[in-house]
């Protein structure tokens, strides 16, 4: 029976022993979660604030791309304004260029007219001087007799 007691406290002693080992190895489970807790939250936090940054970002892209959007929309209306101009200059130079042919044909006949009229002026001139040669001569022919 001492026996019996004696492997009876034994086993109760083991039995505590496991049971404080027990105890012992799950404190250090507990503090093995607290710390991977821990970890999993501060790199959750990380997270947070790279996505936050992330997005601040794409928002200054964002940004940006909706600003060259505009220049680009402003850019294209004054191309077409500037084309429109062109145009309306093009239009004006053929109107122009049209004008000054024009004027050079009314010109050049002007000057043709011009020319002809000095060829008869000159036809008559020597003509003219012709005959007051011919009647010069035939005076000094008759004084001359």
């Amino acid at each position: 029976l001492m026996e019996m007691q004696a492997q009876s406290k034994h086993l109760k002693l083991g039995f505590k022993q496991h049971e404080w080992q027990a105890q012992k190895v799950a404190e250090d489970n507990q503090h093995v979660l607290d710390d991977l807790g821990n970890k999993v939250e501060a790199k959750i936090e990380d997270l947070g604030k790279d996505m936050q940054s992330v997005i601040l970002k794409v928002q200054g892209m964002s940004g940006a791309v909706r600003n060259d959007f505009q220049t680009l929309q402003d850019a294209q209306s004054s191309a077409a304004m500037a084309h429109k101009q062109v145009k309306t200059i093009n239009i004006c130079l053929a109107k122009t260029n049209e004008e000054l042919a024009q004027e050079f044909d009314r010109v050049a006949r002007s000057l043709q007219h011009l020319s002809n009229e000095i060829k008869t002026v000159r036809s008559s001139l020597v003509e003219g001087l012709r005959g007051e040669l011919a009647e010069a001569k035939s005076q000094m022919a008759g004084q001359g007799s």
